[in-house]
């Protein structure tokens, strides 16, 4: 036959109207790796772990270091991990979870050498028989869902362990310093629904490391499911932390409210000593504030002051605060994150401060504050800030006078 005889068809298909297939409860699986190629790739990585773990120099852990956390990298985030066929409780390999913004999937082992795991791996893609619940029996390969989707199987690095505010910090080069210390969120194994011995193991670790850095001892919170440490350390140090422990699952920035706390709880005298406020522009907006007065010599306030003033009939010419209150709202009032601007030592005021003093306030409170003062006791403070005035008679006195003219 001639090739004359079959010209071939030319033209073009195009869809007018399509009907969108609806699935089950399932999403679809995308296409597993090849056994031959993905068994020997994932046995070859739980080999590189259990040799970097034995590579470790002895004295760089803690004496009671002797657990391992592993990250378990997926390849797609859209295809998640199973994380519940990762874990091995009868090996006492523990899941601590997962991370949606990376998909990674952390385990705290006894040992690097991940007994079961290594197991599945050997048989990954190998057909299996399955007796079904109605008896029949089924071929599938092993292990596919368990493990198609792992990218790596490594020793949790820095890129396992830390949050989206360090994330950001580090990419953006908002870390001042390497060197610089800075407020962390340590989150370490322990929380009070686990075992009391968690929490304790990890607490002696941490404590006895930090010290090597900072004299100061860590804040502490324990959580249902971990134990958190608030810890003032330069980033160096914070490395050198993970390093030496076992038990440190993720590290973060503090987040602002626990900051704030942190720096007010025991303020940094050094750091605010050296503070750098720099004045808003001439024609920034005033925030004015009626209350105590304010300390106009507060080096977290001084240079944003414009004008402050008192309106008591006696103390028109001291408009400083004694109380206290006055000049914390005025930091209020221009310090969105006071804790982060005590850590960088400087910070642009976006506006200025009017200060009107109107309220005659204690130096001293009662243990409830303000509220909990008597009025006579506020009165009598009181007067120590006004001149002299002749004394009031006692009640006996008022008794006698009145029996007299009676």
């Amino acid at each position: 036959m001639g090739e004359e005889s079959y010209g071939l068809l030319r033209g073009r298909a195009v869809a007018s109207d399509f009907k969108q297939v609806v699935g089950g409860p399932k999403r679809a699986s995308p296409p597993r790796p090849d056994p031959a190629m993905h068994r020997p790739r994932l046995l070859a990585q739980l080999d590189a772990v259990a040799a970097a773990e034995q590579a470790r120099p002895a004295e760089q852990r803690d004496a009671d270091a002797t657990r391992e956390v592993l990250a378990i990298r997926p390849t797609d985030l859209a295809d998640p991990l199973n994380v519940e066929q990762l874990g091995d409780r009868a090996n006492d390999v523990r899941v601590i979870g997962s991370d949606p913004a990376t998909g990674v999937v952390l385990l705290d082992a006894p040992d690097p050498q991940l007994a079961r795991l290594r197991a599945k791996v050997a048989e990954y893609g190998e057909l299996k028989e399955r007796k079904q619940k109605d008896g029949t029996i089924t071929t599938s390969p092993a292990h596919v869902a368990a493990l198609g989707a792992i990218s790596e199987v490594v020793l949790a690095t820095e890129q396992d362990l830390i949050g989206e505010r360090l994330r950001s910090w580090l990419g953006a080069g908002s870390l001042p310093s390497a060197d610089a210390k800075v407020w962390f969120e340590v989150a370490c194994s322990g929380g009070y629904r686990n075992d009391p011995t968690w929490s304790a193991r990890s607490r002696t670790q941490i404590l006895r490391q930090i010290a090597r850095f900072s004299s100061q001892a860590p804040e502490e919170f324990e959580e249902p499911e971990e134990l958190v440490f608030f810890t003032r350390l330069s980033l160096n140090e914070l490395r050198q932390l993970v390093e030496s422990v076992d038990c440190i699952f993720g590290y973060d920035i503090v987040p602002t409210e626990i900051l704030t706390w942190l720096m007010l709880k025991d303020p940094p005298k050094r750091e605010i000593r050296e503070f750098a406020l720099q004045a808003p522009p001439p024609n920034a907006p005033a925030v004015v504030i009626l209350d105590t007065g304010i300390a106009t010599e507060h080096p977290l306030l001084k240079s944003a002051i414009l004008d402050a003033s008192s309106v008591v009939p006696t103390l028109l010419d001291s408009p400083t605060d004694s109380f206290g209150h006055g000049t914390k709202m005025a930091g209020v009032a221009l310090y969105p994150d006071l804790g982060r601007a005590l850590e960088e030592r400087r910070y642009v005021a976006p506006h200025w401060i009017q200060s009107v003093r109107l309220i005659v306030e204690t130096r001293a409170r009662s243990p409830l504050g303000h509220a909990g003062a008597s009025r006579g006791r506020r009165r009598v403070l009181e007067a120590r800030e006004r001149p002299a005035a002749r004394p009031r008679r006692g009640r006996k006195e008022n008794q006698k006078d009145l029996r007299r003219k009676l």
